[in-house]
């Protein structure tokens, strides 16, 4: 029984892999983050309407599991694909160092465990969900039934994180507790820094240079525990809370994703001036950098719509983990949108409005 609850365990960390490939993600991390970040928003969007109508907590557990059976199917056939096509060029001595410290970080949570206050609201809220079959109508603190959301557990009806550590508790057969602390604490302190590998490779075009960047991010985490609500003791001391999830992983998984919007906005840009200038324009261009009359003659690229469903995806899934999340992922999103106002990119306003829809729906 033990051996069936490891296995099942592995399959759920393991399947964002799976899931991501159905959008066509070309590495691993890739896969694995866009997987993650979807299927993050899939259990947002199916719980908080079951908390809603108080429906039994095996619902959410069924369903859930329904669509990511359905997402893993449609991705097997692409994942041998994606794992025989691992690069292992982008192996250097600073990631290697960088890859030495991030898992000395997560032996930390399989060798000691903080507690405070929180905890006694969310892994109680997960304990009752898997024993009474029941979601946010019991007082966490003393037990007795509500019937109601009161208190402080309104706030969770809507970033309902503490139901996925019991979904994840229930279908292992492990405790909630353990779970939170042991299981989910390495593996989103890994989710972190592979949002930080990704980020290195849009910022920095040589290897070495991005293999430093990670091992600077994990140094510094090491020293900025200035007090503990910094990011950094957040991601290495209590990173399974949902507020820590937003700090240490979606705050920079927003930025990866607009980040990224940015490359490709810049790459239309370039196809476009390359499409449109002449021949005798290019021999000028190799020679002198173009003019501000010439750059503002080239149409200004506008993002794939994929990174705009991505940026909703993204805010979304935010939404799932605190109030924190929907507050700060709608806050990036606005700033910007704003930024856009300034540049006059009119086009893209209404698609950051779109991209605020998880923060107004759920907040």
């Amino acid at each position: 029984m033990i051996v069936l609850h490891i296995i099942i365990a592995i399959i759920i960390l393991l399947s964002p892999v799976c899931v991501g490939t159905v959008f066509n993600k070309e590495t691993i991390i890739g896969s694995y983050l866009y997987g993650q970040v979807f299927l993050w928003a899939v259990f947002q969007t199916l719980a908080v309407p079951l908390v809603l109508i108080k429906a039994p907590f095996l619902l959410l557990v069924f369903s859930y599991i329904l669509v990511l059976i359905i997402l893993i199917c449609f991705g097997l056939k692409r994942t041998p694909k994606l794992i025989r096509g691992i690069d292992l060029s982008i192996i250097n001595i600073p990631l290697l160092f960088a890859l030495i410290v991030i898992v000395g970080q997560m032996m930390v949570y399989f060798l000691g465990m903080h507690l405070d206050e929180d905890d006694a609201r969310w892994i109680a809220e997960a304990n009752d969900a898997i024993t009474r079959n029941a979601m946010y109508i019991y007082n966490p603190a003393t037990g007795a039934y509500t019937g109601e959301f009161v208190g402080e557990v309104m706030k969770d009806v809507f970033s309902p994180w503490s139901m996925y550590v019991a979904f994840f508790s229930k279908v292992t057969g492990i405790n909630a507790s353990i779970v939170a602390h042991t299981i989910l604490a390495p593996v989103l302190l890994a989710v972190s820094y592979m949002v930080y590998h990704e980020i290195s490779k849009i910022l920095f075009r040589d290897k070495i240079e991005s293999g430093l960047f990670l091992l600077s991010v994990a140094i510094i985490n090491l020293f900025f525990g200035g007090n503990r609500h910094t990011q950094s003791v957040t991601s290495l001391i209590r990173i399974w809370q949902g507020k820590a999830v937003v700090a240490a992983v979606m705050i920079p998984m927003i930025l990866m994703l607009f980040l990224n919007m940015k490359e490709n906005q810049k790459e239309t840009e370039k196809e476009t001036m390359e499409k449109n200038m002449s021949n005798r324009e290019k021999e000028i261009t190799e020679k002198y950098e173009s003019s501000d009359e010439e750059k503002s003659q080239v149409k200004k690229g506008c993002a794939n719509r994929s990174n705009w469903l991505w940026i909703m995806i993204g805010g979304c899934a935010s939404c799932l983990f605190s109030g924190m999340g929907i507050a700060i992922s709608a806050l990036m999103i606005g700033v910007f949108g704003a930024y856009a106002i300034v540049c006059k990119r009119w086009k893209e306003i209404p698609y950051y409005l779109l991209a605020l829809t998880p923060s107004l729906v759920f907040g």
